[in-house]
């Protein structure tokens, strides 16, 4: 069967948004109203009881993905922008396993925050399938304090992943089957955010809203996440005006023309870039080649230093040999001198007991 052919009667849906943004409570709306997310999926902890709904083979392939490109999720020195191609490498490994995971499924869903970073990579693969994408925007300070609760990041780090990741998933979304969608709207009133995007989508669940509303509400009572107090905010104006700007694009994204959209977020990229220098450390060819020189400088040095240290550790060890054999030669004197040769010595010795028990 070819991978048009498995692929082209389902619907399936890419749910995008940066990490802590409600992709994983969204994503479980969608299970409950009969989206298939897969068999193997990332369990649930005390940050997500209701589960993550991210299929393991797709979340450890994006992890390989930036691996090969020496990053991971939350490098911000990553240029989203300027992916190489890896389609050569890895396309055909993600096509089949897509086709693995979702193969005869009719309405099934996928869901990894890494998708926002590597959608350079997937756009050409989810062309070829029937696939809609569902945005979810979040607050970005509400995305910030949520990661430095779970990770420990810097809350100016947070908002620069959720700026990179959110303008990257837009510009590489363009001219697919696509809609935004708040997350404090489909989590105060699910059913109508949920009906204008599926209505947008031409999308119909396998189950009515109906019958899935009291699990529906239930779920979304337990995913309930408030924002915790108590951590300290330090943005630069530019990085906190830019990032603000951005959210309200993005926010407003569902009542506005497409056109206008990209143009602002063009202008949003453009603005971004050009403050990189406020953001990342940049370094000249002169100054990388000296740093790694004196790097390779250090690395000699230790391993002169851990040349001098086996050498030691074997002359000790060598010294533990020849105490041991010299101890062992003492034994074999004394008893040679001192029982075998004077063995009639120890005769008076050893009839002590019977001259005491007579």
């Amino acid at each position: 069967m070819a991978e048009s052919e498995v692929f082209a009667p389902s619907a399936g849906i890419v749910v995008l948004g940066m990490h802590r943004s409600g992709t994983s409570a969204f994503a479980g709306i969608l299970h409950l109203l009969g989206f298939d997310f897969g068999d193997d999926l990332l369990e649930g902890n005390q940050f997500n009881q209701g589960g993550y709904w991210e299929n393991r083979a797709i979340v450890r392939f994006n992890d390989r993905l930036l691996n090969s490109l020496g990053a991971g999720w939350s490098d911000v020195q990553i240029a989203p922008y300027c992916l190489p191609d890896l389609q050569r490498e890895f396309g055909s490994e993600a096509r089949a396993v897509l086709e693995r995971t979702f193969s005869g499924k009719k309405n099934w869903a996928l869901k990894d925050p890494r998708l926002c970073l590597l959608m350079d990579f997937w756009r050409e693969i989810f062309a070829e399938r029937n696939i809609s994408f569902i945005h979810i925007v979040r607050d970005p300070l509400a995305v910030a304090h949520s990661l430095y609760r779970r990770d420990r990041f810097p809350i100016e780090r947070g908002l620069l992943l959720w700026l990179s990741q959110n303008l990257n998933a837009e510009f590489f979304t363009r001219g697919c089957r696509r809609c935004f969608l708040n997350y404090e709207d489909f989590t105060t009133d699910w059913c109508r955010a949920l009906s204008l995007a599926f209505r947008q989508l031409n999308i119909r669940p396998q189950k009515d809203f109906e019958d899935a509303a009291d699990d529906i509400e239930v779920f979304l009572g337990m995913k309930s996440n408030p924002l915790p107090g108590g951590t300290e905010s330090r943005v630069s104006n530019h990085q906190s005006r830019l990032v603000s700007e951005t959210y309200e694009v993005l926010r407003r994204a569902t009542i506005c023309r497409q056109a206008e959209l990209e143009a602002r977020c063009d202008e949003l990229g453009d603005r971004f870039r050009d403050l990189g220098e406020l953001f990342f450390r940049s370094f000249h060819a002169d100054h990388v080649q000296a740093e790694l020189k004196s790097t390779r400088e250090r690395l000699a040095a230790l391993a002169a230093k851990e040349a001098v240290m086996r050498r030691k550790l074997d002359e000790r060890s060598a010294y533990r040999q020849l105490a041991r054999r010299t101890n062992a030669m003492w034994m074999r004197l004394f008893l040679y001198g001192w029982i075998w040769r004077f063995w009639w010595v120890w005769i008076p010795v050893l009839l002590l007991p019977c001259w005491i028990y007579d």
